[in-house]
């Protein structure tokens, strides 16, 4: 189902009433670029699963202590064999240092996945907007030194449940990315990694992540938001989002119902 972005950031916050009407301001004038002062990222959102992106690199976060759930174990079950959680198991021996920015690699299979990483949160409950930016300049700055990663694959990390609402982890996201890329300098040779897609298997989050990201990056000459959301597979339609765009359609279907019988009426 295909539902205009405008309507969905519409059902997102409040449903418009008839004493309530949704107030539009106009669009703003274009305005010509600012150059960026270093390499630039490409930034495609998904809705799909992270673990069937294909990518260099694929990236979770970690909090420490914390046992996989979420994304982090779909990435576990993706790189480990048989019934063992390689990303689990290290968690309960301790081996992966979950302080804020810290990058655990963990070898892919091939093919889809050929390497992945966790980057560390800290404590459960203490990351912020500000750790959060820095825990993304740190990850980006780290995968530009690899050399050999192209396309990365990520969530948005730092916006689970309990964490930074999306429009904040979006921003961290921005200005961390934004600021790796500063540091680069125009002088330094131009990175291998060149896209990064941010993966969301809900779709309703997925549209909420993409008009956040796009309204971040805005002022950010660093990064290029690719326009409108790009489908994977495995996206799934969590419950929230279906009923947002049950709403959506039915609202649609009332609005042709009532030209409709209107038209048909005629002249009286």
């Amino acid at each position: 189902m295909s539902t205009p972005a405008a309507r969905i950031a519409d059902l997102l916050d409040v449903v418009p009433a008839a004493s309530n009407p949704p107030v539009r301001p106009p669009d703003p004038v274009p305005e010509k670029p600012a150059r960026a002062a270093g390499p630039v990222l490409a930034v495609t959102v998904m809705w799909g699963d992270l673990a069937e992106v294909p990518a260099d690199l694929h990236v979770t976060g970690h909090y420490q202590s914390v046992v996989p759930a979420a994304a982090e174990l779909a990435l576990d079950e993706a790189i480990s064999a048989g019934s063992r959680r390689f990303i689990t198991e290290h968690t309960g021996l301790g081996w992966i240092d979950a302080q804020s920015g810290k990058i655990t690699y963990f070898p892919g299979k091939g093919g889809t996945f050929r390497s992945a990483a966790v980057v560390g949160m800290g404590p459960l409950g203490t990351l912020t907007e500000r750790r959060a930016g820095q825990m993304y300049a740190s990850l980006l700055g780290e995968a530009v030194a690899l050399g050999h990663v192209s396309t990365r694959a990520t969530v948005l990390i730092g916006s689970g449940a309990g964490n930074l609402t999306v429009h904040r982890a979006a921003r961290a996201l921005a200005r961390g990315f934004a600021g790796a890329l500063t540091a680069l300098g125009t002088s330094a040779a131009a990175p291998r990694l060149a896209d990064a897609v941010v993966v969301e298997v809900d779709r309703l989050r997925a549209e909420q992540l993409h008009l956040a990201l796009t309204e971040a990056a805005a002022r950010l000459p660093q990064l290029r938001i690719a326009p409108g959301l790009r489908e994977g597979t495995g996206g799934l339609m969590l419950g929230p989002s279906a009923w947002v765009y049950a709403l959506a359609a039915l609202t649609g279907l009332a609005e042709r119902g009532g030209r409709v019988s209107a038209a048909c009426a005629g002249p009286r």
